[in-house]
């Protein structure tokens, strides 16, 4: 079940009295209430400065008629039902729909607008673009109409992701369109990264998940291409709420935002202040509250068992963490050459070429310099070694420098820091023992060594105990002496044989 049963009603009930969008003469359209003359003013202002917009999605009127004077109006604009239903799709040309004199449309919201656009557009210009409707909505349906139109309130990112998601299940087009333009409006780059990505269905199943969603950063995580990871993560958000509630999918509809907001990032099964916490807004019904009090100390048994030997997880928790594994991800790409389809991770795999591994063995880090071999078959040396890379990179990525791409006109080449570049080959060293190899890694590896062999020349040429090298200039001839060994030319192996 990903969505309440008034939602499913709902959503029906829209697509069977939706009967399309016309463009209607101001005059035809009467309101239920009075314009609020403040706003009035205001919107005269915008319209004047900016014009009306009406062609954007958010700024139709909804209206309700009767089938019957609906035909009437078709038939006297010489139009016909499918223009109407098919209108919401062009978005920048719409059916005039036109009304016996004294026909007056009533309309469930933009009085202000109305009256606004009344006394700014010329004559021949009075007109808006109506979204219509049966008239016997239901109470539920007539105020959601009104509440959407009216944008009140804007949509968190949660909102605007399970709307979308759910009108496309429900494959209502137009209410999907509507919450697409409406969010477009407010990011292009949000809704860019939305249409990219369906990875985030765990809070149709767990509604209280979509306060942590945050479709602004999408496009970073995007790039990180670390597929596997971020889809892996977010299975684990949804198996660990699962869990909590008891695999019960009416029981995740109920959980509210405050629940998810409370429990993650604790860890009340290992910690006792936590438990202390927790506990105390469970039985008070601070959290969990649209549960019974039989119901909640059940789910906080499930709460502690999840919770002995990890942090309870959320979407917030996952773009929190996500900023960490940018880091790490960009020490790991310093290893190897993506393509445009590869995930990091299948880059690292493909580069796995057995060197240094030994048959039905794998080899694991027990310490810095400590490495041991265990029973294995060759999947196992690939994905332990692939494991270890990403360990390696936990620890290690505070020290390695972020390869960053230069300027065209930048032709000086940047000295990095001792700590860094030791522990830049370090790491590809790691990858090579590990059994990986690429052009990179033995780039990495050979660059580190030329420093070292660099600064010692420096370090011989004038001892330590007798003279001393600006320190600010030390590192930009190690640099140089460097670059002087890249000059070298690598001789064919036919023409060094024959010299001897």
């Amino acid at each position: 079940m990903l969505f309440s049963e008034e939602e499913h009603r709902l959503a029906a009930e829209t697509s069977i009295k939706y009967r399309g969008t016309a463009c209607i003469e101001l005059e035809a359209l009467t309101f239920a209430y009075e314009a609020d003359e403040k706003n009035v003013m205001r919107l005269k202002k915008f319209f004047k400065k900016n014009g009306c917009n009406r062609l954007d999605v958010r700024n139709h009127i909804p209206a309700v008629i009767s089938q019957e004077q609906l035909d009437i109006a078709i038939r006297n604009s010489n139009t016909t039902a499918k223009a109407l239903m098919n209108g919401c799709h062009t978005r920048d040309s719409f059916v005039e729909l036109r009304f016996p004199v004294n026909f007056r449309l009533q309309c469930l919201h933009g009085s202000d607008r109305v009256r606004a656009a009344t006394e700014v557009l010329s004559p021949a210009d009075k007109h808006w673009i109506v979204d219509l409707y049966l008239e016997d909505l239901s109470h539920e349906l007539r105020t959601t109409l009104e509440e959407e139109y009216s944008c009140e309130k804007e949509p968190d990112d949660g909102e605007f992701y399970c709307k979308i998601r759910q009108y496309q299940k429900s494959q209502n087009v137009y209410f999907e369109e509507r919450w697409w333009a409406r969010l477009s409006s407010t990011s292009s780059t949000k809704a860019k990264n939305l249409r990219r990505l369906a990875a985030f269905d765990c809070q149709l199943d767990i509604p209280g998940l979509r306060s942590g969603m945050r479709l602004g950063t999408l496009h970073t995580m995007f790039a990180m291409k670390c597929d596997e990871e971020i889809l892996r993560y977010l299975e684990h958000v949804k198996t660990i709420w699962s869990r909590i509630l008891r695999r019960d999918a009416h029981a995740m509809q109920k959980v509210d935002r405050a629940t998810v907001k409370a429990l993650e990032l604790t860890a009340p099964g290992a910690s006792r202040a936590d438990s202390t916490t927790i506990l105390r807004q469970v039985r008070s019904g601070q959290i969990l509250a649209s549960f019974a009090e039989r119901e909640r100390e059940a789910i906080w048994n499930e709460i502690v068992s999840v919770s002995t030997d990890r942090l309870i997880p959320s979407l917030f928790t996952f773009f929190e963490d996500v900023n960490y594994l940018h880091r790490l991800a960009d020490c790991v790409k310093q290893l190897v050459q993506l393509s445009d389809e590869d995930s990091l991770s299948d880059a690292i795999r493909k580069h796995y070429s057995g060197v240094n591994q030994i048959e039905n063995q794998y080899i694991t880090q027990d310490a810095e310099f400590r490495f041991v071999l265990r029973p294995g078959v060759f999947n196992d040396q690939v994905e332990f070694g692939l494991r270890q890379i990403w360990a390696a990179a936990g620890r290690k990525y505070v020290a390695i420098p972020v390869q960053r791409k230069k300027a065209k006109q930048d032709l000086l080449a940047k000295p990095t820091t001792n700590l860094s570049e030791t522990t830049l080959y370090e790491f590809a060293a790691l990858a090579y023992r590990l059994g990986f190899n690429s052009d990179r890694i033995q780039a990495l590896r050979h660059r580190s060594t030329d420093r070292e062999l660099a600064r010692n020349v420096l370090l011989e040429a004038r001892k330590p105990d007798r003279y001393q090298y600006d320190a600010n200039d030390f590192e930009k001839y190690v640099e140089q002496i460097a670059g002087f060994f890249c000059t070298a030319k690598e001789i064919p192996k036919e023409t060094s044989t024959a010299s001897h």
